[in-house]
């Protein structure tokens, strides 16, 4: 059951990482760069843009697509903190939000969120076994006399 249920995951996660490229992209050739060009060609160059480097990786490396994963999780386990913490600022910044932005219990709840994103990836990426930090430092000789000399 658990196998399933973390291939459901992934599989919800990927179509998540693909729509949201697809979307992003969409909306920087349409508004950003001022591209006209028609609906079904911009969706198609979008997906393409989104899926095609993850297929060359899948077919260049087959042998290792269990190690470029961790290597991809424990990546993004290191860059959420710096994507989150600027959004529950902004969140929280009344000259950019406004009245819509985020005061008392929400914003201490917020930034209580962003605490807890630091904390547990500081914690997973130095932790043994954690696929970053923690598996390299039990090899790395620690001492005062090393560090020196």
């Amino acid at each position: 059951g658990g196998c399933l249920l973390w291939a459901i995951a992934l599989l919800a996660a990927g179509q998540s990482g693909a729509i949201t490229t697809t979307y992003t992209g969409q909306y920087v050739m349409d508004g950003f760069l001022n591209l006209q060009i028609p609906i079904a060609v911009r969706s198609i160059i979008t997906r393409l843009m989104a899926i095609v480097p993850g297929v060359i990786v899948s077919v260049l490396f087959p042998d290792r697509l269990n190690s470029l994963v961790n290597m991809v999780n424990a990546l993004l386990g290191l860059l959420l903190p710096f994507a989150f913490t600027p959004l529950v600022k902004f969140n929280c910044s009344k000259s950019i939000m406004g009245d819509n932005a985020s005061k008392g219990v929400e914003k201490y709840t917020l930034y209580a969120f962003a605490i807890t994103v630091w904390a547990i990836n500081a914690t997973t990426i130095s932790a043994t076994g954690g696929g970053f930090f923690g598996d390299i430092l039990p090899d790395m000789e620690m001492s005062l006399k090393k560090m020196l000399l």
